[in-house]
C-alpha cells in the first residue's frame, strides 16, 4: 500500500513488478536483519540489484539518493513475506523518505538469507509524486466541495493497486454529491427533499440535456458497487469520462448565469 505520511517522511511502496532492466539504476544495499524477528539476534544481509528510487517524493527532482540505513523483515521459514525498508536521503531537498521493497521468495536461500541470484528488485511507484490531483474550477469547488474531495480520494485509490477496487465506489459516491448539490443550487427551497431523494429521482429533475450523462455515470457506478455487473463492456474509465463531461455541462450553467448577468446589467 502506498502511504503518504503527514510528516516529512514518505513511504514508497513496491508492489508492482516492472520489466527487468527497464530504465533503472540498481545498487546493492547492506541491511540489518533479525532472524525470525528475534530482536536480540542481529545479523546483516546484502540485497543485490535493488532499483534506486529515481525521483524524490518530496521535491520531485530526479536524483541518486543517499542510502542511510535499512532493515529486512521476514524470511523463507516464516509466515511473513520478506520486506525491506530502506531510508534514503535526497541531496536536492535534504529530506528523508522510506522505500518499501517486497522481496521475491526465490531471491534467497534459507541458510543465512544470502542472495543466490541477481534478480532485480523493483519499487512499483513513487507515490505521491506520480499522483496528479484532478483539477476543478472554483465554481465546482464552491458548488460541491464533497464531490471534489470524494472524486480526488477515488483517484488516489485507483492509482494504488491495494485499493483500486474501492475507486469505483468513490466515483459513484462523488456523482451523488455533484448531482444533489447542483439541484440544491437550482432549487434551494427543496433542499431537504433533495437530500433525502434517491439519486435516480434526482436525475429526473435535471435538465434533459444532461440526464443521459448523469444516468450513464450512475449506472456504471452501480456496477462498481453491486455484486452483479450489468454493463460488462464498460468500466471505470468510461464512468470517469461521463463524470467529466457532466462537470463540463454543469459549468455551462455558471457561464450562462454570467452571460445573463452581463445582459441584464445593460438593460
Amino acid at each position: 500500500m502506498c502511504i503518504r505520511d503527514r510528516s516529512t517522511i514518505y513511504i514508497i511502496d513496491s508492489t508492482k513488478q516492472y520489466k527487468r532492466g527497464e530504465h533503472c539504476m540498481t545498487k546493492n544495499y547492506k541491511l540489518h536483519y533479525h532472524p525470525n524477528l528475534n530482536l536480540e539476534k542481529e545479523t546483516s544481509v546484502e540485497l543485490k540489484a535493488v532499483e534506486e528510487v529515481g525521483v524524490c517524493p518530496h521535491c520531485g527532482i530526479a536524483t541518486s539518493p543517499t542510502f542511510i540505513d535499512g532493515y529486512l523483515i521476514g524470511d523463507n521459514n516464516s509466515h511473513i513475506l520478506p520486506v525491506a525498508y530502506i531510508i534514503f536521503y535526497c541531496p536536492s531537498c535534504h529530506q528523508l523518505y522510506i522505500a518499501k521493497y517486497y522481496i521475491p521468495y526465490d531471491y534467497y536461500i534459507t541458510n543465512g538469507m544470502i542472495p543466490y541470484n541477481l534478480t532485480p528488485i523493483f519499487p512499483s511507484c513513487t507515490y505521491p509524486m506520480n499522483h496528479v490531483s484532478p483539477t476543478f474550477s472554483n465554481n465546482i469547488k464552491q458548488l460541491s466541495p464533497m464531490f471534489v474531495e470524494t472524486y480526488t480520494q477515488a483517484c488516489y485509490a485507483e492509482e494504488n493497486e491495494n485499493t483500486e477496487g474501492l475507486a469505483g465506489l468513490g466515483y459513484r459516491k462523488s456523482i451523488e454529491f455533484l448531482i444533489k448539490d447542483y439541484l440544491i443550487k437550482i432549487y434551494p427551497d427543496n433542499k431537504d427533499n433533495i437530500i433525502k431523494m434517491p439519486l435516480g429521482k434526482c436525475i429526473n429533475h435535471l435538465n434533459e440535456d444532461i440526464q443521459d450523462l448523469a444516468k450513464a455515470a450512475t449506472w456504471l457506478g452501480n456496477d462498481e458497487v453491486h455484486y452483479f455487473k450489468k454493463h460488462n463492456n464498460y468500466g471505470i474509465d468510461d464512468m470517469k469520462k461521463f463524470i467529466q463531461y457532466l462537470v463540463i455541462d454543469i459549468e455551462r450553467y455558471y457561464v450562462k448565469l454570467e452571460a445573463s448577468g452581463l445582459i441584464n446589467a445593460d438593460k
